[in-house]
């Protein structure tokens, strides 16, 4: 038994947690479900252990389940950010003896939090840790305080109590209270001392400071010491910040040989901790100031071997540790696995930097209005680029490329050398303009144009070119395109004056630009401005080509770039028809928005979607008024305000509308959250990912307007199976789903943080979808926020040394165990427990219930980081193309034309809440929720203000609730039992 957090039978939601669902507190239907986005108060939840064989523990497992005996850890937990100033932030200090820095040392080296660290971090936990004296009968811990020290016992005994009740003791070398290091929540226990007692604590926001700073500290020496190595000089940022991730720390005593001159090298090393010698220096040695038969000393920040991971050559000196030192390690056979192989990538960097110097690409690549948020997309393109490329050998004396001739390829040469020559096929020397050789680059204008070539090129030696062609071109860069076409737009809008004076936020600009269509025209057609009616009349943005427009007599000439149509926003009609004539000079491409579109959005008539919105959606949402929802049914409420069941007047679609209130959210801190998920959201769009139709607020409330999703949660699908599991198949297509919408969330520098059972929805074709963005974050490399649920938490986040989009993956591979065995992988009876189960990989694989393939899989995931599937070199690919998924078509399950498992279940249904009569505002409530101009500023990024109003609910009209009934009667046939049907609704419904 251990002390303090370490006895927990449950604990706390922290405000964070409130957040995550955005409504806090549950409100619960007869079958105990959470509707969009509740998080589960703890009833009908129970004990959750590891399963190890066979059907019967699963029935004994399921009996205690739905007894809601045992331990929940389904809430959400949550740390807060690190504020601290690193510059300034000034780390508590307190002298110690040698004696007791070595005992402190030794409890927290028993202690997996710690277990991480360098000797120079302990040295800062130890040296940061305060004295603190607890006389006899004095409580060190109170049960239901706010926690928030860790604390070593070094002299005295104490005792634990839960509810006054004694559950063990302790002495010398005990350690309590380490959740509070983790995440705030209240005391589970009691900690009494029994005799008088001396002990060390430390709070969590040294521990926090300490542990974001050394691993932020190790990451920029590591990266700044890899860049200087004369291999790695052309890779790019992500291959540092990988490599850097990928090393383990490896110890090495005094004297210790870590490489013998002759031994076949395989291992790159880099100087953490501590120095080593280099003797026995051969001719061979990388290391340029390092004279033959010299010895010297490499120190901290200081690399060697990295040519074994290019080549299995022998080692040119030998290496001993002077004095115990600390290397970071990695070997080939790691390398190619995490990053691929090294001589690949120093080719494809190769041709990757020759890209960036051709003209047209990068050009295209960095003259863009939107430049911060396009440069990911450049790494990113440039390296498919590269990987696009195809190799091709050519004779000396074979035309590459002919004058005249069109063309679709673009040459970068590899070896040999080429003449260039603006002469035809029986041209002379003297038309010699250009010799080529390796590095340099031709024919880059037959990517974009369909010209003819200008000139001739001859091999003059055997070459190996490396080619590109059109069509992978326009397939790779078609992307980026639209990104900067949608720029370019922006750009030239903001310039229009009946734009620029508005002066339109971000997000009506991003609605705006979303609005216009690309059109084309042919030389010589003719656009006449003439009409009044402003719906058949249009503003231009010229792409490509000329025009000449004809006004009041005099004629004007426009190149790419310019606008015209404008007239078209003109109050006076006389100016709006003035005449003019619009005559294309080329072929031409044009952006276009219709005037009336453009007037919406200028008069402020609009309601805010996202430019990852369909446009249908958000057309059909323009103009927005509280007033015009129908509210038949409260699905949840919480302590931020209440979720209803919605549909708009003369709209037979039913959604679901998340109400939010302000001052609960400015109260609980909470506002950057609540518009990050709004962010995050709009970002978004997938089949498997819930949507959100629409984002606004009025004075008092935020308002969030998601497609329903009407299956019920994954979670209450397992509840109602006998076994509390699904079969393998039906795994592998929900687990299928999930991967493919986590693969497209990822390749937006984004990661989900709270992938859990409660957080994946059945629709109404019996798909799963990712629900609750609530904990997402974009992150290019690494955060730090303990943030989503106990039993899905990685390893890397408990120990708080950063963590990625690989936090996903192990979340995913629990849940897909959870759906495969029928509970969660790491179970056990307090909380610090489950975490030191994560930490040390314990889990077992029901070989009866679980297929060798699906068992593959969960240990290919549940490993460290840098060994985890999808964060290898291979990418989410790793886990697509794993032989689980061999009977997934892909194609066919994202046109969604897949079978799923079960189709049309209607997993749990809600009551007719007794609150239905609830009206948005009542007089009295106005005072109570008002707030003040500059809180209200605080949300001003959430979406575009709406008027508040009164408004009853209404009940649904009969022909919404028919298909619901369907629903229902294809579950019970698939042997599902639906919980009791609502009066008007029986439609289970889940938002983020």
């Amino acid at each position: 038994m251990t002390g303090g957090d370490s006895v927990s039978v449950m604990h706390r939601r922290s405000e964070a947690d409130v957040y995550k669902s955005d409504l806090g507190k549950s409100h619960r239907t007869s079958s105990g479900s959470t509707f969009y986005n509740m998080v589960t108060d703890g009833k009908n939840n129970g004990t959750r252990n590891k399963v190890k064989k066979g059907d019967k523990m699963m029935r004994r497992l399921s009996s205690s389940f739905t007894a809601g005996q045992g331990h929940n850890f389904r809430n959400n937990v949550f740390s807060a950010r690190v504020d601290v100033d690193m510059k300034h932030f000034v780390l508590p200090k307190t002298q110690k003896c040698d004696e007791t820095s070595e005992f402190i040392s030794k409890v927290l080296g028993e202690n997996f939090l710690f277990s991480s660290l360098s000797q120079s971090d302990i040295k800062m936990f130890i040296d940061a840790m305060a004295p603190m004296q607890a006389g006899q009968d004095d409580f060190i811990i109170s049960q239901g305080d706010n926690g928030d020290y860790f604390y070593i016992l070094e002299e005295g005994e104490v005792g634990f109590y839960i509810n006054g009740k004694a559950v063990g003791a302790g002495g010398r070398g005990k350690s309590f209270g380490e959740l509070a290091l983790l995440h705030d929540c209240p005391r589970t226990a009691s900690v009494k001392a029994l005799t008088p007692c001396k002990l060390w604590k430390i709070e969590q926001t040294t521990f926090r400071f300490i542990m974001v700073h050394s691993t932020e500290r190790s990451d920029k020496t590591v990266i700044e010491v890899l860049r200087k190595v004369p291999l790695f000089s052309n890779l790019d940022e992500g291959f540092f910040n990988k490599l850097a991730n990928s090393m383990t720390c490896k110890t090495f005593t005094d004297g210790e040989i870590v490489i013998r001159k002759g031994d076949i090298g395989d291992t790159f090393y880099v100087v953490r901790e501590g120095k080593v010698a280099v003797t026995e220096v051969g001719r061979r040695l990388s290391m340029r100031h390092v004279s033959v038969g010299s010895q010297v000393v490499l120190g901290v920040g200081q690399s060697f071997g990295e040519r074994a991971l290019l080549t299995g050559e022998v080692r040119s000196a030998t290496i001993i540790a002077a004095g115990n030192c600390d290397l970071l390690c990695l070997d080939r056979k790691d390398f190619e696995e995490i990053l691929g192989n090294l001589k690949d990538l120093l080719e494809l960097a190769r041709w990757r930097h020759i890209l960036t110097r051709v003209p047209l690409f990068s050009n295209a690549l960095i003259d863009s209005a939107e430049k911060d948020a396009i440069e990911s997309l450049n790494s990113e393109i440039l390296g498919k680029l590269t990987i696009a490329m195809t190799k091709e050998e050519v004779s000396a004396g074979e035309v590459i490329m002919k004058k005249g001739d069109v063309g679709d390829k673009f040459y970068i040469i590899r070896d040999g050398h080429v003449e260039l020559s603006c002469g035809g096929e029986n041209s002379g020397p003297q038309e010699l303009d250009l010799e080529l050789g390796a590095g340099d680059f031709f024919g880059e204008h037959s990517l974009f144009t369909g010209e003819p070539r200008h000139f001739t090129v001859v091999s003059r030696t055997d070459c190996v070119l490396s080619c590109l062609t059109r069509d992978s071109c326009e397939k790779l860069l078609a992307p980026l395109q639209k990104v900067l076409e949608r720029a370019r737009w922006r750009r030239v809008l903001l310039g229009i004056p009946q734009v620029a004076e508005k002066k339109l936020e971000q997000r009506e600009m991003d609605l705006l630009v979303l609005q216009v269509t690309t059109q084309g025209f042919r030389r010589g057609e003719t656009l006449s401005e003439q009409d009044e009616d402003i719906s058949k009349r249009s503003v231009y943005i010229l792409n490509h080509g000329k025009v000449s427009i004809k006004r009041d007599g005099a004629a004007y000439t426009f190149s790419p770039g310019a606008y015209f149509g404008d007239s078209a926003l003109a109050e006076d009609k006389s100016v709006m028809c003035n005449g003019e004539v619009i005559t294309f000079l080329q072929d031409s491409v044009c952006g276009v928005l219709s005037a009336v579109e453009l007037q919406a959005v200028l008069s402020k008539f609009t309601i805010v979607g996202s430019t990852a919105l369909r446009k249908a959606s958000i057309k059909k949402y323009t103009d927005i008024k509280i007033a015009d929802f129908q509210r038949h049914q409260l699905l949840g409420r919480g302590s931020f305000g209440k979720v209803w069941l919605v549909s708009r007047e003369g709209d037979n679609e039913l959604c679901a509308l998340k109400v939010m209130i302000k001052s609960r959210i400015y109260r609980k801190r909470q506002s950057h959250f609540v518009i990050n998920e709004r962010k995050v959201m709009a970002a978004l769009e997938h089949p498997f990912i819930i949507k959100l139709v629409s984002a606004f607020q009025d004075d008092f409330s935020l308002y969030m307007l998601l497609s329903l999703v009407e299956g019920g949660e994954m979670y209450e699908l397992m509840k109602r199976q006998e076994s509390r599991r699904l079969g393998n198949d039906a795994v592998c297509f929900y687990s299928a789903c999930m991967i493919d919408a986590l693969g497209y969330i990822h390749s937006h520098n984004i990661c989900h943080r709270d992938i859990k059972a409660e957080n994946i929805m059945l629709d109404r074709d019996g798909y799963s979808l990712i629900i609750d963005f609530g904990f997402a974050k974009v992150v290019e490399n690494k955060t730090f926020t303990l943030c989503g649920t106990p039993y899905y938490l990685a390893p890397e986040m408990l120990l708080s040394k950063g963590y990625n989009k690989g936090a996903d993956y192990w979340a995913f591979a629990v849940l897909m165990y959870e759906m495969l065995v029928g509970n969660v992988p790491f179970s056990a009876g307090d909380e610090m427990s489950v975490y030191r189960l994560i930490c040390s990989l314990r889990y077992t694989i029901p070989e009866d219930i679980v297929k060798p393939e699906a068992a593959d899989l969960l240990e290919k995931i549940f490993v460290k980081p840098k060994k985890r599937l999808g964060c290898l070199v291979g990418g989410v690919k790793d886990i697509t193309e794993h032989p689980f998924f061999d009977s997934i078509n892909w194609d066919d399950l994202l046109a969604r034309k897949a079978k799923p498992p079960f189709e049309g279940e209607a997993i749990v249904a809600n009551e007719q809440p007794d609150s239905i009569k609830h009206i948005m505002y009542q007089p009295e409530d106005a005072n109570k929720l008002a707030l003040e101009p500059e809180v209200n500023a605080l949300f001003s990024e959430f979406g575009p203000q709406v008027k508040a109003v009164i408004a009853k609910p209404k009940p649904p009209p009969q022909s919404k609730l028919s298909f619901r009934k369907e629903i229902a009667n294809g579950a019970q046939k698939n042997g599902y039992v639906p919980a009791k049907q609502a009066d008007g609704c029986g439609c289970a419904c889940v938002i983020s």
